[in-house]
């Protein structure tokens, strides 16, 4: 009987057992299903919102709006490819032009080409035909002198790059163009692709629904923090789509406010903010948080079309600060005097830095004695890995037609050559193991500091065409909204550089600009005795974008 007993028990026990597992099994069995739906919908939720972005036209009013003559006339010196240029901007030109054709050799453009892209850029006031007969008759008609000044930028610029692709040839042996043709082909009739304002492709890739879970999660103990650091989040009419984070100073701290502006990625998750408010102290500080900048972000259908320009966030941005300037000082009312404002941005952040700058100086010389006292001046501004200066500003449009293997083979050729090609797998790696930011002082040792370069070269080519390149927001933003005439430096920055009031973030193998060019010319421009105070140029070695 006791032998019975157990023999009961252990069946029994087995049968728990079954059904235990049985239970988990089918719990399992429907997360995975719900999961499978979620994904489902999601991913369905892309397409549809993909094929709305791919079809969908920019507002009218932006054409009008960045109908710009003055960037037109100056748009070829801000890229370096003036006739005056030195071997250094010339290469620089060449690569800026070949970016603009998504890797297309510049020796086989032809000048119906080049002037066909620069009639994309430049945005020249659009006229009808009366006007242009009007205008043949006058001779320093400024319409006149637009039209002709698109054919003679173009016959200057072929002539520019062809002189560039002899003295390149002179000086190598051999040259292998990006599309593995001849160098000795004849220049091109046909115009090849180019990147053009409000004319891009929209190519997106879709991210998982898990992924998108944990950058949302990460934002929300973001904003957890900000809250606990005593920041206010504000909503304002100026700028609907953004949220501002408000800090207030000591209501007798004269110290300037700080806006920051985040560029694209995790948005408030950033490491930008954990790493730096901390030392900020007291110090006032407004952070503008862009979602629409956030990666994995899918819009509404119709969202996308409301995304604001980068011109529309600076009138924004410019609005807040004038109407809640007291919010600074905790309420305190504010003086009827001037006031300051010092300005950090990374990345698309140093974009919309650029347009505020500008922005603000307009509003101030607009001769309104009110907006001269709610409009704040400009004390000083860091820039991190900026986008706004011309060199760099179509070489993000590589990853957006091209590639990233192609891409990454042409970059590694270019900052660590005869090194060899790279495989999926290496790449792969790259991007799981993030290359560490603490890698600059591989400087010092050159085999260290070429392994370095080359893991950062694959991590940012492959990792930001998955995320960045290949994203809704950031497509849209780039193929139909972002144009140079909003944000490109015109001259303010270089001129602020010049006084030694400006602090501008470089990394060495950074693929979104041109670093070693900015840093030369940016560098010369700053006064000896004000580097010893901050100003100039911080010049980080071997890592790349986001550093």
């Amino acid at each position: 009987f006791a032998d019975f007993h157990q023999f009961c028990s252990q069946e029994r026990d087995v049968k728990e057992d079954m059904a235990s597992k049985r239970r988990w099994g089918s719990t399992l069995a429907k997360v995975a299903a719900g999961y499978g739906t979620a994904e489902g919908v999601c991913y369905v939720y892309h397409r549809r919102s993909d094929a709305r972005a791919a079809s969908c036209d920019p507002r009218p009013r932006q054409c009008k709006a960045l109908e710009d003559a003055e960037y037109g006339r100056m748009f070829l010196d801000l890229a370096r490819c003036s006739p005056q240029s030195n071997t250094k901007e010339s290469e620089a030109c060449a690569r800026f032009v070949r970016h603009g054709f998504f890797g297309h050799p510049t020796e086989q453009l032809s000048p119906e080409a080049i002037q066909r892209w620069l009639e994309g850029h430049t945005m020249f006031p659009k006229r009808d035909r009366a006007s242009q007969e009007h205008d043949a008759g006058h001779v320093d008609s400024h319409h006149t002198d637009d039209s002709c000044t698109l054919k003679e930028s173009a016959a200057m610029l072929h002539t520019l790059l062809q002189s560039h692709h002899s003295e390149k040839q002179s000086d190598s042996q051999e040259i292998l163009p990006l599309d593995g043709g001849s160098t000795g082909s004849p220049i091109a009739t046909a115009v090849p692709p180019f990147f053009s304002y409000q004319k891009g492709d929209i190519s997106t890739w879709y991210k998982p629904l898990i992924v998108k879970a944990i950058i949302e999660a990460q934002r929300q103990f973001a904003r957890l923090r900000l809250l606990r650091w005593g920041f206010r989040e504000m909503q304002d009419d100026c700028l609907p789509q953004a949220t501002f984070w408000l800090k207030a100073g000591d209501s007798d701290d004269s110290t300037p406010p700080l806006v920051i502006l985040h560029g694209y990625g995790r948005g408030l998750a950033s490491p930008l903010f954990s790493e730096l408010l901390p030392p900020l102290g007291n110090r006032p500080v407004l952070i503008v948080e862009c979602p629409w900048l956030l990666v994995t972000r899918v819009p509404a259908p119709d969202d996308i079309v409301h995304t604001p320009t980068v011109r529309e966030m600076a009138r924004g941005i410019t609005e807040f600060l004038g109407r809640h300037r007291a919010d600074f000082r905790g309420g305190q009312s504010a003086d009827l005097d001037a006031w300051e404002v010092d300005i950090l941005g990374h990345s698309f952040g140093s974009a919309v830095a650029s347009s505020l700058v500008r922005e603000m100086d307009l509003q101030r010389a607009s001769g309104n004695s009110t907006s001269f006292l709610t409009v704040p001046s400009v004390n000083k501004v860091v820039l991190l890995d900026p986008m706004c200066f011309a060199p760099g500003m179509t070489k993000q449009a590589q990853l957006l037609r091209r590639p990233a293997s192609e891409v990454a083979q042409e970059l590694l050729e270019e900052f660590t050559p005869n090194e060899g090609g790279h495989s999926l797998l290496e790449a792969l790696s790259c991007c799981i193991s993030r290359p560490d930011p603490s890698e600059t002082y591989l400087g010092h040792d050159t085999a260290a500091a070429s392994l370095g370069r080359r893991r950062w070269i694959l991590f940012q080519t492959y990792f930001f065409n998955y995320f960045i390149f290949r994203d809704i927001m950031y497509s849209w933003v780039n193929s139909r909204v972002l144009h140079g005439a909003e944000y490109l430096d015109r001259g303010l920055l270089r001129s602020m550089n010049r006084q030694g009031r400006v602090l501008t973030v470089l990394a060495e193998t950074d693929l979104m600009i041109a670093a070693d060019l900015l840093r030369e010319e940016l560098e010369g421009e700053v006064p000896s005795e004000c580097r010893s105070q901050g100003a100039g140029v911080l010049w980080l070695p071997v890592v790349g974008h986001g550093a």
